[in-house]
């Protein structure tokens, strides 16, 4: 249970197809790796990868909830409602709607110092998750 009133969330809403992988379970499954990942390291570990002070999960969102709409044509989810939000050129696939925690955009760091480290932790990151 997370107090969310202070927070800004994100909505998304995408059509994908039914194939995919659900986002919300690859964000959940690189959360659990990146916790374990840095539980597991010594302070030298820590210390060289420059992540002594820092929980690299805070460079994912937390997803609070999310829904998958398969049958779109139910009464109670028109497909045409839901489609009108996303623009869509298939027929087939999920309508997929996720909110998570707003997380503040790269593009908005004016330090390059900052945009530096948010860049370094999020290529760290990448590099825990997909060892």
């Amino acid at each position: 249970p997370t107090n969310i009133e202070w927070m800004v969330l994100a909505l998304k809403l995408s059509w994908i197809s039914d194939t995919r992988t659900s986002e919300p379970d690859f964000v959940k499954s690189a959360r659990k790796v990146l916790k374990e990942t840095y539980e597991n390291m010594d302070n030298e570990e820590k210390t060289k990868y420059l992540v002594h002070n820092r929980d690299l999960r805070t460079c994912l969102p937390r997803v609070f909830r999310s829904k998958d709409v398969r049958n779109l044509n139910s009464p109670t989810c028109p497909r045409g409602y839901l489609q009108s939000f996303i623009d869509v050129s298939i027929d087939h696939g999920i309508g997929r709607m996720i909110i998570s925690e707003y997380l503040f955009p790269l593009y908005l760091l004016d330090n390059l110092d900052d945009y530096k480290e948010a860049i370094r932790h999020i290529v760290l990151g990448m590099s825990f998750v997909t060892i």
